[in-house]
């Protein structure tokens, strides 16, 4: 999931696409609670009357995501030492 949502946003901001195989050197050594976190609070928009519809449906992709995250939290490697 965390391939196809990095490729998605570096299409989207045309960036180079990451190779599947580079993924685990690059996200391994992240807490992904942060990741998720700083992802949430760079995504939320404060757009003007003209982004007003950005805006919501990005709050509400936004909510969706985070409240799926939680729902399926033990799928992942959240990189927290127990």
């Amino acid at each position: 999931m965390i391939y196809v949502f990095h490729n998605y946003v570096n299409k989207k901001k045309r960036k180079p696409l990451m190779n599947y195989a580079d993924l685990a050197p690059s996200y391994n050594h992240k807490n992904l609670r942060n990741v998720i976190i700083n992802f949430a609070n760079k995504y939320n928009t404060k757009g003007n009357m003209q982004q007003l519809n950005e805006t919501f449906h990005r709050n509400l992709l936004r909510k969706e995501f985070i409240k799926w995250i939680k729902t399926n939290h033990d799928c992942f490697n959240w990189g927290i030492s127990t």
